[in-house]
């Protein structure tokens, strides 16, 4: 519609001041209607009922407040059991990086026969063959007997007195005997964790119950302790 001659265009705050005008006199007229009356009565019954039902509402807010803690905590006590089980991992990889080390040296100073440098490689292969979560007590057996082969390598050599001729060789088995030391007081750090998880948590009546729907399974134990 064209504005009269002489009248000047309106200015942004005031086509919002008249928006706003126009929104607030639409408000009040609904508020004369049966809807915001009915919406009114839905608001006072919903916050009597809220009222009335107030102890049974923080009774729930209670029991919902426990769950949360108790999967929180239980999710914690996983976890750390976890980590004692990544630590393993940690150090069986340390151990087989030191193996292809091992073989180089003993090959180019001739401290093992060809004959004993594949049989050290195949026990590599058969530990690295077997997973170690689904079967920790055949995997923990075969690096076993990977130690023992080191073990009887390295105290050849030293009766022969080639050991302490190779600084290299000799800081290598300085390694694995730590790394062994190692794995056998993680193995029983995490036999006593895990079996104190499942025991508590897993074997349960909760753990039956709901644990085990939740998503909690048993953590495997190795039956010895010896690496």
């Amino acid at each position: 519609m064209p504005r009269p001659s002489g009248t000047a265009a309106p200015t942004t705050a005031e086509r919002y001041r008249q928006m706003f005008s126009d929104a607030w006199e639409q408000f009040l007229a609904l508020s004369e209607t049966g809807i915001w009356q009915t919406a009114k009565e839905w608001a006072t019954a919903a916050w009597q009922f809220f009222r009335q039902n107030l102890a049974w509402f923080g009774l729930l807010f209670i029991i919902w407040a426990g769950i949360a803690l108790t999967m929180q905590r239980t999710r914690a006590y996983k976890n750390r059991v976890q980590r004692l089980w990544l630590f393993l991992l940690y150090f069986l990889s340390k151990r087989h990086m030191l193996i292809p080390v091992v073989h180089t040296m003993a090959k180019r100073d001739g401290l093992l026969s060809d004959a004993e440098l594949q049989s050290l490689v195949t026990h590599r292969e058969k530990c690295r063959s077997i997973s170690l979560r689904r079967n920790p007590q055949a995997r923990m057996e075969a690096e076993m007997q990977l130690s023992e082969v080191l073990y009887g390598y390295f105290e050849r050599i030293n009766e022969e007195g080639k050991l302490h001729e190779n600084p290299v060789i000799e800081r290598v088995a300085e390694d694995l005997m730590f790394i062994d030391q190692k794995l056998t007081g993680l193995q029983a750090q995490y036999n006593a964790e895990a079996d104190e998880f499942n025991s508590k948590i897993i074997d349960s009546f909760v753990g039956r119950a709901f644990f085990r729907r939740a998503g909690f399974d048993r953590f495997q134990l190795f039956s010895t302790l010896d690496a």
